[in-house]
């Protein structure tokens, strides 16, 4: 029994939707279907922020599609197929037009302040394939696509002859109350932290940094009673996006981070992040050991590298759970 634990936009469902794909059922037609619409919807949700951060932070002087933007406020946004005030343009024409307006490009390197997910960049840049009315998506598509998970989802994969099964929970504070239902007999705590959200906000309270939301969280998962003798493995995901960020978004300042002094450096900024989450968990309980390792959850080899690499883990631990040793 394998647990995903983390805060909301972390990872998590990704992983779990490349572990279903990797080891699990494929995903069927109805699946592709569904997610068409999600990706439609976040393609739209990260518009209309975008077009709401270039009237909240004054760049409306350098909006040269001002037509294109109040018709895409006013028209109905569930799909990119949806027609527009405009007439012949459907909505996703709106947000082709849009995602090069300089304005919005402008609210876009504010996107840290404006709530939106990082990976929907992959979407809007190809929202001419999205609005195809013959689309479906394909299988990084639906990875990167994004809904906030709610309850507890289980899937089960057979891995040479051994039965995994791993639990995702909802991340968002209101849903981490149904968490104990599922932390008896855990063989495993997976604890997933986006580490390229170090200059941003949580999505709650508008004002909480993401990373020390995560830290704050770890800690008491690593302190958790129930978990005293389980595995905990600690999966810092989104590498892909911190190498970009570091240049334009120096870590040292994010206030909670002043004390940082590696600059761009990709190694030492891990090896920042890494010290904290391995100083609170020697601090819950100094001989558990803490398996640490870098992936991006976007990328399917990575995610069953990393996964492999684990199994070693897992297993020992449920063969001593089990009394066997």
């Amino acid at each position: 029994k394998l647990l995903l634990l983390g805060t909301g936009e972390s990872g998590k469902s990704a992983i779990f939707k490349q572990m279903k794909d990797i080891y699990g059922k494929k995903f069927s037609e109805e699946d592709l279907q569904h997610y068409r619409n999600v990706i439609h919807e976040n393609v739209c949700e990260a518009m209309q922020l975008l077009c709401e951060g270039v009237k909240s932070l004054g760049f409306e002087a350098d909006l040269q599609n001002s037509a294109e933007l109040e018709s895409f406020l006013a028209s109905d946004r569930s799909s990119l197929n949806s027609q527009s005030t405009i007439e012949g343009k459907t909505v996703g024409d709106l947000v082709e037009v849009l995602w090069k307006d300089p304005a919005v490009q402008k609210a876009w390197l504010k996107r840290s302040t404006l709530q939106i997910v990082e990976t929907h960049q992959i979407f809007l840049d190809e929202v001419k394939r999205l609005k195809e009315p013959s689309y479906l998506p394909s299988k990084e598509d639906i990875v990167y696509s994004r809904v906030r998970s709610s309850g507890v989802v289980t899937e089960k994969f057979e891995i040479e002859g051994k039965t995994f099964e791993l639990y995702d929970v909802g991340g968002q504070r209101n849903e981490r109350k149904k968490w104990i239902h599922v932390f008896d007999n855990v063989h495993a705590v997976i604890f997933v932290n986006a580490l390229s959200e170090y200059d941003q906000v949580c999505f709650e309270d508008g004002t909480t940094n993401r990373m020390q939301e995560s830290l704050t969280l770890f800690k008491s998962m690593a302190e958790h009673d129930l978990f005293k003798t389980t595995g905990f493995i600690l999966f810092l995901n989104k590498i892909d996006i911190l190498r970009k960020k570091l240049g334009p978004h120096p870590i040292n300042e994010v206030s909670e981070f002043s004390d940082y002094t590696g600059g761009d450096d990709f190694d030492k900024a891990t090896q920042y992040f890494i010290k904290k989450f391995q100083d609170v968990s020697d601090a819950a309980y100094p001989n558990r050991k803490l398996y640490i390792h870098l992936m991006c959850a976007a990328d399917a080899s990575n995610v069953k590298k990393v996964f492999d690499d684990c199994r070693t883990v897992l297993m020992d631990n449920a063969i001593k759970s089990s009394g066997s040793v």
